[in-house]
């Protein structure tokens, strides 16, 4: 089964409400990215199984979906480089867990990259 990952900032809302979107179709997680903004805003201190992990993730997944540029931008720092299997989606942290236009949002975003992949 195909491996997508969800990113927000407190993996409560958007990627959690995504992740159970697609989860009948794929394996899913979801987290926030405050888990690493720590190393991401003192990168000269980020251990190296912060990368490690974040490699072994990206190395699994089909895609990882964030819902805001700086959220790859700090995926990508921690790293050390840039990665076409993360994708920005543009959704704000202004939607409450369920409502019908996040989902109306997250399914038109998302759908176009996952309809081949099953």
């Amino acid at each position: 089964m195909k491996k997508l990952y969800f990113i927000c900032l407190a993996g409560r809302i958007r990627s959690k409400r995504a992740a159970e979107l697609f989860a009948s179709r794929f394996e899913t997680a979801y987290f926030g990215i405050n888990k690493y903004a720590y190393y991401y805003e003192y990168h000269h201190d980020k251990p190296e199984y912060v990368m490690i992990a974040l490699q072994k993730k990206l190395d699994s997944a089909e895609y990882i979906f964030v819902m805001e540029k700086y959220m790859k931008d700090a995926l990508e720092s921690l790293i050390g480089h840039p990665s076409d299997k993360i994708v920005v989606l543009g959704i704000e942290d202004k939607y409450v867990y369920e409502s019908q236009e996040l989902e109306t949002i997250l399914l038109e975003k998302i759908t176009p990259y996952v309809k081949g992949l099953t």
